[in-house]
């Protein structure tokens, strides 16, 4: 299963990552999306079963709604653009 998780240098985020790692899952190809990386460049490689969501920001509202509401949605777009179902 290829897995995409948003937030990976977050708390929780990295929390998950080490856990995929670590389990040693040979069947799992799991992808951080890092802020600022190429969405749609991800997606195309990486072509992801599953996202975690993980992303998130409390700074401010702006900056909120931003990474909160707008960064999902250009990650779900890009996938049902794909034609990806995950």
């Amino acid at each position: 299963m290829r897995i995409t998780i948003t937030g990976s240098t977050g708390f929780i985020g990295q929390s998950l990552l080490r856990y995929f790692e670590n389990q040693g899952l040979g069947d799992y190809h799991v992808a951080p999306l890092k802020r600022g990386s190429n969405v749609s460049l991800h997606m195309v490689e990486n072509e992801p079963e599953l996202i975690i969501n993980c992303a998130g920001e409390i700074y401010d509202e702006e900056s909120m709604v931003e990474a909160n509401i707008e960064y999902l949605k250009k990650i779900l777009d890009n996938a049902k653009s794909l034609g990806n179902k995950c």
